[in-house]
């Protein structure tokens, strides 16, 4: 039977512009499946939330182009292979409020625009699975196979946030808020993909076939040659 844990963390996407400040570089982020109780951990947290993998999007400046890669992995005590999904999750004032520390400068309308200012996309190793301003769900409406992971083996994302010279000081001090949802499917041993490519089978047993003759072919007329001789 195929069992899929699905851990909803809320994975904080937190902008603050301060104009007139200059930006600090920050380590990647991981998003680590290590199976177990403790399944899915994220690194690094902020003053925001616990759970929080943009630390290199805080104190932007008009005219940023800033990129943040986040290594998706597998755990090398991780037994099982692992399917891993995204999917993006915006607030609202009911159902997915703001977390009491972006609540206390923003309200939803508030932050929907200052978000909507901005521009962003996220790439999958090379495959680009979203590009829009922050607020908008584009193709992180619905899960994205980020990919089929094994013990140890790891992808990267490549998230690049886009920040208009244009944008005015009433956007100064602003903070966004975007819930980013990692979901997790254990596949059973049964169900493990298979990794050689069969498509072509028949014709190399025909190949083997063919050689195993000339060489039963090549040796029968050595031994008879010397034989004769």
């Amino acid at each position: 039977m195929k069992k899929t844990f699905k851990f909803i963390a809320s994975l904080v996407l937190v902008l603050s512009l301060v104009l007139g400040m200059g930006c600090t570089a920050f380590a990647d982020s991981s998003v680590t499946y290590e199976g177990g109780a403790q399944d899915i951990v994220f690194l690094p947290g902020s003053g925001y939330t616990d759970t929080d993998l943009f630390e290199g999007f805080k104190n932007v400046m008009p005219g940023d182009e800033i990129e943040q890669k986040i290594q998706v992995r597998q755990s090398i005590f991780a037994y099982r292979p692992v399917r891993i999904y995204l999917r993006a999750i915006t607030h609202d004032e009911v159902d997915n409020p703001l977390s009491p520390a972006v609540a206390a400068s923003e309200s939803v309308a508030s932050m929907e625009d200052f978000l909507s200012q901005l521009g962003m996309t996220v790439h999958n190793g090379s495959k680009l699975i979203y590009s829009a301003s922050p607020d908008e769900l584009d193709g992180l409406r619905n899960n994205v196979l980020l990919g089929t992971f094994s013990r140890g083996e790891s992808r990267t994302l490549t998230v690049t946030l886009y920040v208009p010279i244009e944008l005015g000081n009433e956007y100064a001090n602003r903070v966004g808020e975007v819930d980013w949802v990692f979901t997790a499917e254990e596949i059973d041993p049964g169900e493990n993909p298979k990794t050689g490519d069969y498509s072509n089978i028949g014709l190399y047993c025909g190949l083997l076939l063919l050689s195993m003759l000339a060489i039963g072919f090549v040796f029968f007329y050595l031994r008879k040659k010397k034989k004769n001789s």
